[in-house]
Protein backbone atom coordinates (compact mmCIF):
# COMPACT_ATOMS: atom_id res chain seq x y z
CA UNK A 1 0.00 0.00 0.00
CA UNK A 2 2.78 2.41 0.92
CA UNK A 3 4.58 1.59 -2.33
CA UNK A 4 1.40 2.37 -4.27
CA UNK A 5 0.99 5.71 -2.52
CA UNK A 6 4.62 6.60 -3.21
CA UNK A 7 4.17 5.79 -6.90
CA UNK A 8 0.99 7.89 -7.07
CA UNK A 9 2.73 10.79 -5.34
CA UNK A 10 5.62 10.60 -7.80
CA UNK A 11 3.23 10.54 -10.75
CA UNK A 12 1.38 13.54 -9.34
CA UNK A 13 4.64 15.44 -8.84
CA UNK A 14 5.75 14.64 -12.38
CA UNK A 15 2.36 15.76 -13.70
CA UNK A 16 2.57 19.06 -11.86
CA UNK A 17 6.14 19.58 -13.06
CA UNK A 18 5.13 18.89 -16.65
CA UNK A 19 2.18 21.27 -16.34
CA UNK A 20 4.37 24.12 -15.13
CA UNK A 21 6.97 23.26 -17.71
CA UNK A 22 4.27 23.46 -20.38
CA UNK A 23 3.20 26.87 -19.10
CA UNK A 24 6.81 27.99 -19.01
CA UNK A 25 7.15 26.94 -22.62
CA UNK A 26 4.44 29.41 -23.55
CA UNK A 27 5.78 32.78 -22.37
CA UNK A 28 3.74 35.91 -22.76
CA UNK A 29 4.24 37.65 -26.08
CA UNK A 30 5.26 41.26 -25.53
CA UNK A 31 4.11 43.78 -28.14
CA UNK A 32 4.62 47.50 -28.63
CA UNK A 33 2.30 49.89 -30.43
CA UNK A 34 1.72 53.61 -30.87
CA UNK A 35 -0.88 56.05 -32.14
CA UNK A 36 -0.81 59.81 -32.64
CA UNK A 37 -3.16 62.57 -33.78
CA UNK A 38 -2.48 66.22 -34.54
CA UNK A 39 -4.76 68.96 -35.89
CA UNK A 40 -3.43 72.22 -37.31
CA UNK A 41 -5.84 74.94 -38.38
CA UNK A 42 -3.89 77.53 -40.43
CA UNK A 43 -7.08 79.58 -40.64
CA UNK A 44 -9.63 79.87 -37.83
CA UNK A 45 -12.02 82.61 -36.82
CA UNK A 46 -12.19 84.41 -33.50
CA UNK A 47 -14.75 86.95 -32.30
CA UNK A 48 -13.53 89.63 -34.70
CA UNK A 49 -10.41 88.32 -36.42
CA UNK A 50 -8.74 85.32 -38.09
CA UNK A 51 -6.02 83.31 -36.39
CA UNK A 52 -4.45 79.83 -36.36
CA UNK A 53 -4.80 76.92 -33.94
CA UNK A 54 -3.11 73.64 -33.12
CA UNK A 55 -4.07 70.71 -30.94
CA UNK A 56 -6.21 67.61 -31.35
CA UNK A 57 -9.91 66.71 -31.31
CA UNK A 58 -10.38 66.92 -27.53
CA UNK A 59 -7.85 69.53 -26.46
CA UNK A 60 -5.13 72.01 -27.34
CA UNK A 61 -2.19 69.58 -27.19
CA UNK A 62 -1.23 67.12 -29.93
CA UNK A 63 -1.02 63.56 -28.63
CA UNK A 64 1.33 60.62 -29.09
CA UNK A 65 0.29 57.45 -27.26
CA UNK A 66 2.25 54.24 -26.96
CA UNK A 67 1.35 50.87 -25.47
CA UNK A 68 3.36 47.98 -24.04
CA UNK A 69 1.35 44.77 -23.73
CA UNK A 70 2.13 41.21 -22.62
CA UNK A 71 -0.45 38.45 -22.95
CA UNK A 72 -0.58 34.70 -22.41
CA UNK A 73 -3.29 32.11 -21.83
CA UNK A 74 -3.27 32.75 -18.07
CA UNK A 75 -1.92 36.26 -17.37
CA UNK A 76 -0.75 39.55 -18.79
CA UNK A 77 -0.40 43.30 -18.40
CA UNK A 78 -0.62 46.48 -20.46
CA UNK A 79 0.55 50.06 -20.06
CA UNK A 80 -0.55 53.02 -22.18
CA UNK A 81 1.37 56.28 -21.85
CA UNK A 82 0.52 59.50 -23.64
CA UNK A 83 2.66 62.47 -24.53
CA UNK A 84 0.82 65.78 -24.90
CA UNK A 85 3.20 68.43 -26.21
CA UNK A 86 5.99 68.62 -23.62
CA UNK A 87 4.39 66.41 -20.95
CA UNK A 88 4.22 62.63 -20.63
CA UNK A 89 1.65 61.01 -18.37
CA UNK A 90 -0.38 57.81 -17.94
CA UNK A 91 -3.96 58.92 -18.48
CA UNK A 92 -5.36 55.68 -19.83
CA UNK A 93 -4.17 52.19 -18.85
CA UNK A 94 -1.85 50.57 -16.31
CA UNK A 95 -3.28 47.13 -15.64
CA UNK A 96 -2.30 43.58 -14.71
CA UNK A 97 -4.60 40.57 -15.04
CA UNK A 98 -4.86 36.83 -14.54
CA UNK A 99 -7.14 34.28 -16.22
CA UNK A 100 -7.32 31.37 -13.74
CA UNK A 101 -10.24 29.58 -15.41
CA UNK A 102 -11.71 29.57 -18.92
CA UNK A 103 -13.75 32.75 -19.39
CA UNK A 104 -12.75 34.25 -16.01
CA UNK A 105 -10.52 37.34 -15.91
CA UNK A 106 -9.41 39.35 -12.87
CA UNK A 107 -7.85 42.75 -13.54
CA UNK A 108 -6.40 45.45 -11.31
CA UNK A 109 -4.98 48.90 -11.99
CA UNK A 110 -6.11 52.03 -13.83
CA UNK A 111 -7.93 51.03 -17.00
CA UNK A 112 -11.16 51.03 -19.02
CA UNK A 113 -13.59 48.23 -19.82
CA UNK A 114 -15.12 49.09 -23.21
CA UNK A 115 -16.81 45.74 -23.85
CA UNK A 116 -20.35 47.18 -23.81
CA UNK A 117 -19.51 50.80 -24.67
CA UNK A 118 -21.49 52.44 -27.48
CA UNK A 119 -19.62 55.04 -29.56
CA UNK A 120 -22.62 55.67 -31.82
CA UNK A 121 -22.03 59.42 -32.22
CA UNK A 122 -18.24 59.19 -32.75
CA UNK A 123 -18.18 60.09 -36.43
CA UNK A 124 -17.54 63.15 -38.59
CA UNK A 125 -16.55 66.25 -36.62
CA UNK A 126 -16.05 64.18 -33.44
CA UNK A 127 -12.80 62.98 -35.00
CA UNK A 128 -11.76 66.49 -36.09
CA UNK A 129 -12.43 69.65 -34.04
CA UNK A 130 -15.24 68.64 -31.70
CA UNK A 131 -18.32 70.81 -31.76
CA UNK A 132 -18.90 70.97 -28.01
CA UNK A 133 -22.07 68.86 -27.89
CA UNK A 134 -20.26 66.17 -25.88
CA UNK A 135 -21.85 63.43 -28.01
CA UNK A 136 -19.47 60.87 -29.48
CA UNK A 137 -17.87 58.08 -27.50
CA UNK A 138 -19.89 56.58 -24.61
CA UNK A 139 -22.95 57.97 -26.40
CA UNK A 140 -25.21 55.08 -25.43
CA UNK A 141 -23.70 52.64 -22.98
CA UNK A 142 -20.83 54.13 -21.03
CA UNK A 143 -17.40 52.58 -20.67
CA UNK A 144 -16.71 51.11 -17.25
CA UNK A 145 -14.01 52.95 -15.36
CA UNK A 146 -13.29 54.33 -11.94
CA UNK A 147 -10.90 56.88 -10.58
CA UNK A 148 -7.37 56.19 -9.35
CA UNK A 149 -7.48 52.39 -9.23
CA UNK A 150 -10.00 49.73 -10.17
CA UNK A 151 -10.64 46.05 -9.58
CA UNK A 152 -12.50 44.24 -12.36
CA UNK A 153 -13.84 40.66 -12.41
CA UNK A 154 -15.38 39.51 -15.70
CA UNK A 155 -16.71 36.26 -17.11
CA UNK A 156 -17.32 35.43 -20.77
CA UNK A 157 -18.97 32.29 -22.13
CA UNK A 158 -20.86 31.62 -25.39
CA UNK A 159 -22.45 35.04 -25.82
CA UNK A 160 -22.76 35.79 -22.09
CA UNK A 161 -20.73 38.60 -20.52
CA UNK A 162 -20.77 39.46 -16.80
CA UNK A 163 -18.61 42.07 -15.10
CA UNK A 164 -18.17 43.68 -11.68
CA UNK A 165 -15.93 46.73 -11.34
CA UNK A 166 -15.09 48.54 -8.12
CA UNK A 167 -13.17 51.80 -7.97
CA UNK A 168 -11.01 53.39 -5.36
CA UNK A 169 -12.26 56.73 -4.13
CA UNK A 170 -10.67 59.53 -6.22
CA UNK A 171 -9.80 61.26 -2.96
CA UNK A 172 -7.85 58.28 -1.63
CA UNK A 173 -8.83 55.76 0.98
CA UNK A 174 -9.74 52.17 0.20
CA UNK A 175 -11.83 50.22 -2.30
CA UNK A 176 -14.97 50.11 -0.20
CA UNK A 177 -15.56 53.68 0.88
CA UNK A 178 -16.93 56.57 -1.16
CA UNK A 179 -18.76 59.50 0.38
CA UNK A 180 -22.11 60.15 -1.28
CA UNK A 181 -22.86 63.16 0.89
CA UNK A 182 -25.34 61.25 3.01
CA UNK A 183 -24.17 57.80 3.98
CA UNK A 184 -20.50 57.00 3.60
CA UNK A 185 -20.99 53.51 4.98
CA UNK A 186 -23.04 52.64 1.88
CA UNK A 187 -20.39 54.01 -0.46
CA UNK A 188 -18.82 50.67 -1.41
CA UNK A 189 -21.58 49.29 -3.63
CA UNK A 190 -22.68 52.77 -4.70
CA UNK A 191 -19.19 53.26 -6.07
CA UNK A 192 -19.21 49.95 -7.99
CA UNK A 193 -20.41 49.20 -11.51
CA UNK A 194 -22.15 46.00 -12.61
CA UNK A 195 -23.00 44.96 -16.15
CA UNK A 196 -24.30 41.96 -18.09
CA UNK A 197 -25.02 41.20 -21.73
CA UNK A 198 -26.10 38.34 -23.93
CA UNK A 199 -25.40 38.18 -27.67
CA UNK A 200 -27.11 36.16 -30.37
CA UNK A 201 -24.54 36.30 -33.20
CA UNK A 202 -25.54 38.45 -36.18
CA UNK A 203 -28.89 39.19 -34.51
CA UNK A 204 -29.01 41.13 -31.25
CA UNK A 205 -27.17 41.97 -28.04
CA UNK A 206 -29.19 42.74 -24.90
CA UNK A 207 -27.33 44.53 -22.12
CA UNK A 208 -27.91 46.10 -18.72
CA UNK A 209 -25.69 47.97 -16.28
CA UNK A 210 -25.59 49.88 -13.05
CA UNK A 211 -22.93 52.62 -13.25
CA UNK A 212 -21.32 53.58 -9.95
CA UNK A 213 -20.57 57.02 -8.52
CA UNK A 214 -16.88 57.19 -9.47
CA UNK A 215 -17.61 55.89 -12.97
CA UNK A 216 -20.32 58.51 -13.50
CA UNK A 217 -18.22 61.33 -12.10
CA UNK A 218 -15.15 60.47 -14.19
CA UNK A 219 -16.56 59.74 -17.62
CA UNK A 220 -20.21 60.72 -18.07
CA UNK A 221 -21.85 64.02 -19.13
CA UNK A 222 -22.19 67.00 -16.85
CA UNK A 223 -25.86 66.65 -15.94
CA UNK A 224 -24.74 66.26 -12.33
CA UNK A 225 -21.69 68.52 -12.03
CA UNK A 226 -23.42 71.11 -9.87
CA UNK A 227 -24.25 68.34 -7.39
CA UNK A 228 -20.73 66.86 -7.42
CA UNK A 229 -19.37 70.23 -6.32
CA UNK A 230 -21.24 69.72 -3.05
CA UNK A 231 -20.34 66.04 -2.66
CA UNK A 232 -23.78 64.82 -3.81
CA UNK A 233 -23.52 61.89 -6.22
CA UNK A 234 -25.60 59.68 -8.44
CA UNK A 235 -24.92 56.68 -10.61
CA UNK A 236 -26.94 55.41 -13.57
CA UNK A 237 -29.06 52.42 -14.47
CA UNK A 238 -28.67 51.52 -18.14
CA UNK A 239 -30.48 49.05 -20.39
CA UNK A 240 -30.06 48.69 -24.13
CA UNK A 241 -30.14 46.59 -27.26
CA UNK A 242 -27.83 46.38 -30.29
CA UNK A 243 -29.54 45.04 -33.40
CA UNK A 244 -27.60 43.54 -36.33
CA UNK A 245 -30.34 41.41 -37.90
CA UNK A 246 -30.44 43.54 -41.08
CA UNK A 247 -27.35 43.10 -43.32
CA UNK A 248 -24.95 46.08 -43.18
CA UNK A 249 -27.00 47.79 -40.44
CA UNK A 250 -26.03 48.23 -36.78
CA UNK A 251 -28.53 50.06 -34.56
CA UNK A 252 -28.58 50.64 -30.82
CA UNK A 253 -31.18 52.07 -28.44
CA UNK A 254 -30.47 52.68 -24.76
CA UNK A 255 -32.13 54.07 -21.65
CA UNK A 256 -30.42 55.82 -18.74
CA UNK A 257 -32.09 56.52 -15.37
CA UNK A 258 -30.25 58.11 -12.42
CA UNK A 259 -29.84 55.95 -9.32
CA UNK A 260 -30.48 59.07 -7.23
CA UNK A 261 -32.89 61.41 -9.03
CA UNK A 262 -32.42 64.14 -6.41
CA UNK A 263 -28.81 64.57 -7.56
CA UNK A 264 -29.41 64.87 -11.31
CA UNK A 265 -30.79 67.60 -13.55
CA UNK A 266 -32.39 64.98 -15.82
CA UNK A 267 -34.66 62.09 -14.96
CA UNK A 268 -34.06 60.04 -18.12
CA UNK A 269 -31.76 59.89 -21.15
CA UNK A 270 -32.71 58.04 -24.37
CA UNK A 271 -29.82 57.80 -26.88
CA UNK A 272 -30.41 56.06 -30.24
CA UNK A 273 -27.73 55.56 -32.91
CA UNK A 274 -27.12 53.60 -36.07
CA UNK A 275 -24.72 52.92 -38.92
CA UNK A 276 -25.60 51.58 -42.38
CA UNK A 277 -23.12 50.58 -45.07
CA UNK A 278 -24.34 50.90 -48.67
CA UNK A 279 -21.72 50.26 -51.33
CA UNK A 280 -18.89 52.76 -50.92
CA UNK A 281 -20.90 54.86 -48.45
CA UNK A 282 -21.38 54.50 -44.70
CA UNK A 283 -24.27 56.49 -43.21
CA UNK A 284 -24.16 57.33 -39.48
CA UNK A 285 -26.87 58.96 -37.37
CA UNK A 286 -27.84 59.59 -33.74
CA UNK A 287 -30.67 61.08 -31.71
CA UNK A 288 -30.57 61.96 -28.01
CA UNK A 289 -33.54 62.92 -25.82
CA UNK A 290 -33.17 64.21 -22.27
CA UNK A 291 -36.20 64.18 -20.00
CA UNK A 292 -36.10 66.95 -17.41
CA UNK A 293 -36.04 66.51 -13.67
CA UNK A 294 -38.99 68.80 -12.95
CA UNK A 295 -37.51 69.74 -9.57
CA UNK A 296 -34.77 71.71 -11.39
CA UNK A 297 -35.70 72.14 -15.07
CA UNK A 298 -38.72 73.39 -16.95
CA UNK A 299 -37.87 72.04 -20.42
CA UNK A 300 -36.81 68.74 -21.96
CA UNK A 301 -33.89 68.71 -24.41
CA UNK A 302 -32.79 66.98 -27.60
CA UNK A 303 -29.86 66.65 -30.01
CA UNK A 304 -29.42 64.87 -33.34
CA UNK A 305 -26.84 64.38 -36.06
CA UNK A 306 -26.04 62.51 -39.25
CA UNK A 307 -22.98 62.00 -41.42
CA UNK A 308 -21.65 60.19 -44.47
CA UNK A 309 -18.25 58.61 -45.08
CA UNK A 310 -17.67 57.79 -48.76
CA UNK A 311 -14.77 55.74 -50.15
CA UNK A 312 -13.70 57.69 -53.24
CA UNK A 313 -10.95 55.22 -54.13
CA UNK A 314 -7.15 55.39 -54.28
CA UNK A 315 -7.04 55.74 -50.50
CA UNK A 316 -9.29 58.84 -50.44
CA UNK A 317 -12.34 59.08 -48.17
CA UNK A 318 -14.90 61.89 -48.05
CA UNK A 319 -16.12 62.64 -44.50
CA UNK A 320 -19.05 64.81 -43.44
CA UNK A 321 -21.63 65.42 -40.76
CA UNK A 322 -24.24 67.91 -39.55
CA UNK A 323 -25.31 68.22 -35.91
CA UNK A 324 -28.02 70.13 -34.09
CA UNK A 325 -28.65 70.72 -30.37
CA UNK A 326 -31.70 72.63 -29.22
CA UNK A 327 -31.13 75.52 -26.81
CA UNK A 328 -32.22 73.49 -23.80
CA UNK A 329 -29.64 70.81 -24.52
CA UNK A 330 -26.96 73.49 -24.73
CA UNK A 331 -27.81 75.32 -21.53
CA UNK A 332 -30.23 73.24 -19.43
CA UNK A 333 -32.45 76.32 -19.54
CA UNK A 334 -34.59 77.06 -16.50
CA UNK A 335 -32.43 75.24 -13.96
CA UNK A 336 -32.88 76.45 -10.39
CA UNK A 337 -29.24 76.88 -9.41
CA UNK A 338 -29.95 78.86 -6.25
CA UNK A 339 -28.99 75.96 -3.99
CA UNK A 340 -25.70 75.21 -5.77
CA UNK A 341 -22.31 76.78 -5.17
CA UNK A 342 -20.85 75.93 -8.60
CA UNK A 343 -23.62 75.64 -11.16
CA UNK A 344 -22.48 74.36 -14.58
CA UNK A 345 -24.39 73.72 -17.75
CA UNK A 346 -23.85 70.59 -19.81
CA UNK A 347 -21.68 71.96 -22.63
CA UNK A 348 -20.56 75.17 -24.27
CA UNK A 349 -19.79 77.50 -21.37
CA UNK A 350 -22.95 79.65 -21.53
CA UNK A 351 -25.07 80.60 -18.56
CA UNK A 352 -28.84 80.79 -18.10
CA UNK A 353 -30.21 83.73 -20.08
CA UNK A 354 -27.94 83.10 -23.10
CA UNK A 355 -29.86 80.11 -24.44
CA UNK A 356 -29.18 79.39 -28.11
CA UNK A 357 -29.52 76.33 -30.29
CA UNK A 358 -26.36 75.07 -32.01
CA UNK A 359 -25.86 73.79 -35.56
CA UNK A 360 -22.53 72.49 -36.84
CA UNK A 361 -21.45 71.46 -40.35
CA UNK A 362 -18.31 69.58 -41.35
CA UNK A 363 -16.85 68.32 -44.65
CA UNK A 364 -13.40 66.86 -45.25
CA UNK A 365 -11.25 64.53 -47.33
CA UNK A 366 -8.76 62.04 -45.87
CA UNK A 367 -5.91 60.28 -47.66
CA UNK A 368 -4.78 56.93 -46.23
CA UNK A 369 -1.01 56.50 -45.88
CA UNK A 370 1.04 53.37 -45.22
CA UNK A 371 0.99 53.86 -41.42
CA UNK A 372 -1.40 56.78 -41.02
CA UNK A 373 -3.53 59.36 -42.78
CA UNK A 374 -3.65 63.04 -43.76
CA UNK A 375 -6.81 65.08 -44.23
CA UNK A 376 -8.13 68.59 -44.73
CA UNK A 377 -11.61 69.91 -43.99
CA UNK A 378 -13.91 72.82 -43.27
CA UNK A 379 -15.98 73.25 -40.09
CA UNK A 380 -18.61 75.81 -39.10
CA UNK A 381 -20.48 76.14 -35.80
CA UNK A 382 -23.24 78.63 -35.08
CA UNK A 383 -21.71 78.67 -31.56
CA UNK A 384 -18.04 78.28 -30.66
CA UNK A 385 -16.25 74.94 -30.89
CA UNK A 386 -16.10 72.91 -27.70
CA UNK A 387 -12.31 72.67 -27.92
CA UNK A 388 -10.97 76.20 -27.71
CA UNK A 389 -8.03 76.64 -30.06
CA UNK A 390 -8.25 80.39 -29.56
CA UNK A 391 -10.08 82.91 -27.39
CA UNK A 392 -13.70 82.89 -28.49
CA UNK A 393 -17.03 84.12 -27.14
CA UNK A 394 -18.99 80.84 -26.76
CA UNK A 395 -22.22 82.52 -27.91
CA UNK A 396 -20.81 83.51 -31.34
CA UNK A 397 -20.23 81.52 -34.54
CA UNK A 398 -16.84 80.06 -35.38
CA UNK A 399 -15.27 78.43 -38.45
CA UNK A 400 -11.98 76.66 -39.14
CA UNK A 401 -10.02 74.92 -41.90
CA UNK A 402 -8.42 71.99 -40.05
CA UNK A 403 -5.56 69.84 -41.34
CA UNK A 404 -5.45 66.51 -39.47
CA UNK A 405 -2.85 63.77 -39.53
CA UNK A 406 -2.66 60.47 -37.70
CA UNK A 407 0.10 57.89 -37.35
CA UNK A 408 -0.24 54.29 -36.15
CA UNK A 409 2.42 51.61 -35.63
Amino acid sequence: MKRTLVVLALLLAVGITLTFADDAAKPAGITFGSWARAIYAPLMSTDSDTTAGMGTSWGTAMRVGFTIKADSETAGFYVTQCGDNDSIGVPDDVAVYVKPLPGLKITGGTFFDDTLRNNGAAFGSWNWIRTGDGLGESFGFARLRGANQDANISYTMEGLYLVFMQAQSPTGGNLTKYGDGKDEAAGGLNNSSFAASYTVPNMVTIKAAKIGFANAKADLPGWTEAFYSQGLYTGWYQIGAVVKAVPNLTAEADLWIPTNKDNSLISMNIPVSGSYKMGAATINAFFDYLSKNSDYLDKNAMALGAGVDYDIGNGLTFNSDIRYNDKYFNTLSGADYSTFTAAKMMVGGMTTGEEKAKTSVFVGVTKALAVGSLGVGFQYNTLAFGTQYSAQDPTKAQWAIPVKWEVSF
